[in-house]
């Protein structure tokens, strides 16, 4: 488990090493499955490819997935998706970290909120 967050911290640092526009240190946020079917992977998006997934897991319909990225240094706007267990697609989203500082990413079954 240690060495899974260690290189997402890793990953993550490297994918927002390009800028330092973060005021913060760290990010920490909870993904909540509002929708009604499970999800089974978090990407983010570094110079056109997807990252591997963050999670070590499912998160089910009504649950919530801790997630901490070891560092807010890098881009304001940081792409992701979220795949789903049922296939359908996965859509491409964003988060502007500087602008919405996000504690909490809530999926739906046809959208996401940002609080």
């Amino acid at each position: 488990m240690f060495k899974k967050l260690l290189a997402i911290s890793s990953l993550i640092l490297a994918a927002l090493v390009s800028s330092s526009a973060f005021a913060t240190t760290e990010y920490d946020f909870d993904l909540v499955n509002n929708s009604k079917t499970v999800i089974k992977g978090f990407e983010t998006k570094e110079e056109g490819k997807w990252s591997d997934n963050w999670l070590d897991g499912t998160v089910k319909p009504g649950e919530t997935f801790h997630m901490h990225w070891g560092s807010g240094d890098g881009h304001c706007v940081v792409p992701f998706r979220v795949k789903w267990a049922d296939g359908h697609p996965a859509d491409e989203m964003s988060v502007d970290w500087c602008k919405q500082k996000p504690k909490k990413i809530t999926m739906s079954d046809k959208s996401y909120t940002v609080k």
